[in-house]
């Protein structure tokens, strides 16, 4: 069985390459900078969650039961509709766009 830590790092690599704030937490240039947050982003962001969560399986340690409750919850989250259509005050799709922004170096 792979580790949990394995299993995180394989996710988070994977979840780079459709998501800018991924790469960006590698310390990876990303070929996007603003995020993907139409039908087919979402989705691709939703399939590298859902093969995270398979590959997970039943773990022990804190770091994986953590993982899979998160994943289990993003997934859950979008196959009930919620991600696509959210509408809460502070964390919309649009928030994430505004949020590339206000990341960007203000020293120049």
């Amino acid at each position: 069985m792979t580790q949990s830590w394995e299993l995180t790092d394989l996710y988070l690599a994977e979840l780079a390459t459709v998501d800018p704030e991924a790469a960006a937490v590698l310390g990876k240039p990303a070929e996007i900078t603003l995020p993907d947050i139409s039908p087919d982003g979402l989705a691709a962001r939703h399939q590298v969650d859902v093969r995270a969560l398979a590959a997970i399986g039943t773990p022990t340690d804190p770091l994986g039961i953590a993982l899979k409750e998160r994943l289990g919850a993003q997934t859950a989250l979008y196959n009930y509709g919620f991600t696509t259509t959210l509408l809460a005050p502070l964390a919309t799709p649009i928030h994430q766009l505004r949020q590339v922004f206000d990341d960007l170096p203000q020293d120049s």
